[in-house]
C-alpha cells in the first residue's frame, strides 16, 4: 500500500507531465503554424524529368506566356516582366550552379526576398518557382510547376503583379547537363503615401503626458480631501478655526492646482482628439490606395 504522501507525489507528477504533454502541442502546433506562413510563398524544389531528350533552349519570355496562359485560364491577370526580378532570377540561377545546390535559401542563408531587394526591387509581396530537369520545351517546364500544388498556387496568385525568369543548362552534380530555371514573383512597393510616423510619434508622446497629468490631478484631489478632512477634525475636536484654517488652506490651494491641470488635461485631449482623427484618415487613405 501506498502511503499517503506517495499517493500526492504521483498525482503531482501525474499532472506535471500532462501540462508538459499540452503545453508541447501547443508550442509544435503554434510553431508549425508559424513556419507555414513563413514559407507559404516558398513550396520547394521540384526536380523535372532525367532524359536525353531535353530541349537546347528554354526562352524566358515563352515560359513567361505559359504562365500567363494559365493565369487567363483561371481568371487572374497576366504578369508583367520586370527587369529587376529577372536580375534577380538569372543572380540564383547562377548561384545555384556555381555552389551546386538547388533550393530555396543559399548555403550563405540567402533567401528569396533577401535577393529580390538586392538587385533593388521594393516589394509588398514576393515568392520563387524553382526546377530542375531535362524539361523538352517552356510549356513542358510550366506545366510541371502546374502540376504540383505549392508552384501551381504561386504561378496562379492573385497578388502578384510582376514576374522574372531565368533559365540555364549547365552541369549539376550527379545529373550531368540539365536545366535549372527559376520563377521571382513579386507585386511592387505601392507609391501610395504612408501615414505619418512624426504624427504618431506626438499623438502617442501627448497620451502620455494627458495619462501623467491625470495622475497628478487625482493625487492633488486625493490630497486636498484629506487635507480637508484633517482641518475638519481639528476644528470638531478644539472648535479652534485658526488652528483647521491652515489644513483647509492647504486643501484648496491642491484643489485649485488640480483644476488647473484639470484644464490643461482638457485642452491635451481636444489635441490628441484632432490629431488621431487625422492619423486614422491617413491610415485609412494609405490602406484603400494601396488595394488599388
Amino acid at each position: 500500500m501506498m502511503t499517503r504522501f506517495q499517493k500526492i507525489l504521483v498525482v503531482t507528477s501525474l499532472i506535471i507531465f500532462v501540462g508538459l504533454l499540452g503545453f508541447g502541442a501547443y508550442y509544435l502546433y503554434h510553431h508549425k503554424s508559424v513556419l507555414s506562413n513563413i514559407n507559404s510563398n516558398l513550396p520547394g524544389t521540384l526536380f523535372g524529368p532525367k532524359s536525353a531528350q531535353k530541349a537546347t533552349e528554354l526562352s524566358a519570355d515563352k515560359i513567361i506566356y505559359w504562365t500567363n496562359y494559365y493565369r487567363e485560364q483561371n481568371g487572374l491577370k497576366d504578369l508583367t516582366k520586370n527587369d529587376l526580378l529577372t536580375a534577380a532570377a538569372q543572380k540564383k540561377v547562377d548561384d545555384m550552379f556555381l555552389k551546386q545546390y538547388f533550393e530555396h535559401v543559399s548555403p550563405t542563408g540567402v533567401a528569396p526576398s533577401d535577393l529580390v531587394k538586392s538587385v533593388g526591387y521594393k516589394y509588398q509581396v514576393t515568392g520563387e518557382n524553382l526546377a530542375l530537369g531535362d524539361f523538352k520545351d517552356e510549356k513542358d517546364l510550366v506545366d510541371a510547376w502546374m502540376n504540383s500544388p505549392g508552384h501551381r498556387a504561386n504561378i496562379l496568385n492573385k497578388d502578384y503583379t510582376e514576374i522574372g525568369v531565368a533559365s540555364e543548362l549547365n552541369k549539376y552534380q550527379d545529373w550531368g547537363t540539365t536545366w535549372m530555371s527559376v520563377q521571382e514573383f513579386g507585386k511592387p512597393a505601392s507609391n501610395c503615401s504612408s501615414p505619418d510616423t512624426s504624427l504618431e510619434s506626438d499623438i502617442n508622446s501627448k497620451n502620455a503626458e494627458y495619462d501623467s497629468l491625470i495622475k497628478q490631478i487625482n493625487d492633488l484631489n486625493s490630497q486636498a480631501n484629506s487635507d480637508i478632512q484633517k482641518g475638519n477634525d481639528i476644528y470638531q475636536s478644539t472648535h479652534d478655526s485658526s488652528q483647521a484654517q491652515p489644513y483647509w488652506d492647504k486643501g484648496n490651494q491642491e484643489r485649485a492646482q488640480a483644476q488647473e491641470l484639470e484644464t490643461q488635461a482638457n485642452n491635451l485631449q481636444s489635441e490628441i482628439k484632432t490629431e488621431t482623427d487625422n492619423y486614422n484618415a491617413q491610415v485609412s487613405n494609405y490602406n484603400a490606395c494601396i488595394k488599388q
